[in-house]
């Protein structure tokens, strides 16, 4: 019988997908950093021209993936539903919204600017789902990807919102303690004295609750398998 080889139109289109998706990952990467880096310059979630340029820019290269994968996979509903999640975290809205002249509220506006990341901490952790490392220690590491860097711009973000109005946040290291202390739903000595901190409060506990029964879930079919094999 013949060898079922991928004809070159498949094999360019897969060398194409293969480069987005480094391109992808560096994006996720670069913009974690420096939206990192300039929050903590600036002490501002808003981020100044240039990162806003930088995420535009970022924003168009994971919508151009996100189209690469809708004409590379069959058009189910789930990958249709998985498409159309990935284009709502990745519209530039900012960008949209100073060109059309549209001023909404701080809140509004910046959760619009805050969905790209999402998408990069998604992209992140989907990385490792992608490791040929086997599927329980690749979902083990997206996992723990993830929880890390819900972590850590949850802290930054309650550092942002809270330094030099509490007392107690004097360094991002007592805002990534309060970080797990939140996420653990465990509560902590410091307490929450803005407004934002004290809506990133629940929101971290809440994610809390839904993050942490998946570890217990893992552990316990590891054990399981083991047990069978």
């Amino acid at each position: 019988m013949p060898e079922n080889r991928p004809t070159p139109g498949r094999r360019a289109a897969r060398i194409a997908t293969g480069i987005s998706h480094a391109l992808v990952l560096a994006g996720s990467a670069v913009l974690i950093a420096v939206v990192s880096m300039d929050a903590l310059q600036s002490m501002s979630l808003e981020g100044n021209a240039g990162v806003q340029r930088l995420q535009t820019a970022l924003c168009c290269l994971f919508l151009a993936d996100i189209v690469l994968e809708i004409f590379r996979k069959p058009w189910g509903w789930k990958n249709v539903v998985t498409a159309a999640g990935g284009i709502v975290l990745c519209l530039p809205y900012t960008a949209i919204l100073g060109h059309t002249g549209i001023h909404l509220p701080y809140a509004c506006s910046f959760g619009l600017w805050l969905l790209p990341l999402v998408r990069a901490v998604t992209v992140l952790a989907q990385m490792f789902r992608s490791l040929r490392i086997g599927p329980a220690t690749s979902m083990l590491g997206a996992y723990l990807a993830l929880v890390a860097l819900v972590l850590y711009f949850g802290a930054l973000m309650f550092y942002i919102l809270e330094y030099g109005i509490n007392p107690e946040v004097h360094s991002l290291r007592s805002a990534i303690y309060w970080g797990v202390m939140a996420l653990t739903t465990t509560g902590s000595q410091i307490s929450e004295m803005t407004t934002g901190g004290q809506v990133l409060a629940i929101v971290m506990s809440a994610t809390g609750l839904v993050l942490l029964p998946v570890f217990t879930i893992y552990i316990s079919a590891a054990v399981q398998s083991h047990r069978k094999n």
